[in-house]
């Protein structure tokens, strides 16, 4: 009976991998925090989304990710102090410019822009504009020509894959704060409990 607990848990994370790379795929931010959210309460689960996203960065040609946070915080510190989020406060929404700051970020420790790409990343830095959900080819494709920028097809596929990391671990974050904030609250205690002190 116990196998066919493991192997029905087993089937479910499978599915539940493969929701989620489908929904990234599509950049369907609610799918992914739906299966992170299932994550929270498999550690195995958890383990196995951690290996795809390990395995989308290699075949994306990026850096590790603990070696880009490491890189994107110092740069923060060093740039934009007022930028970092306190530990009880909901981060704002990912904007135009702050995927342009992560590819700068990405250009800065070697995954290197056309120097045309550039001088287009340097220009959307200072955009405050809110960036289009879901985050697809085809919305990101919207962008450019509704923001009249010329760039190459492989900046944009960069872009677009950099706004999917940003979403996601933004997404991952808001759900490990709500999880930490669940668990920080005081547990409401039954009428048995208070009447048997």
């Amino acid at each position: 009976m116990h196998g066919n607990r493991d192997v029905n848990d087993e089937r479910r994370r499978e599915l539940s991998l493969y929701e989620y790379v489908q929904a990234f795929d599509r950049g369907d931010f609610e799918a992914v925090a739906k299966v992170l959210t299932e994550a929270i309460s498999d550690a195995e689960l958890d383990r196995q989304i951690a290996d795809v996203n390990a395995v989308l960065h290699a075949d994306a040609g990026l850096q590790p990710v603990s070696e880009q946070s490491r890189l994107i915080r110092e740069l923060m510190l060093r740039h934009l102090p007022s930028a970092l989020v306190g530990s009880d406060e909901v981060p704002a929404p990912i904007t135009i410019g702050d995927v342009a700051a992560r590819l700068q970020a990405e250009h800065a420790i070697g995954q290197p822009l056309l120097p045309a790409d550039l001088v287009v990343n340097r220009t959307l830095l200072a955009s405050m504009e809110l960036l289009p959900t879901p985050v697809t080819s085809a919305t990101i494709l919207s962008l450019a020509t509704r923001l009249q920028v010329m760039a190459s097809a492989r900046y944009w596929e960069l872009f677009r894959r950099a706004a999917l990391m940003l979403a996601i671990a933004r997404q991952r974050g808001e759900v490990q704060l709500a999880a930490a904030r669940a668990r920080s609250r005081p547990r409401r205690r039954s009428r048995r409990e208070v009447r048997n002190e």
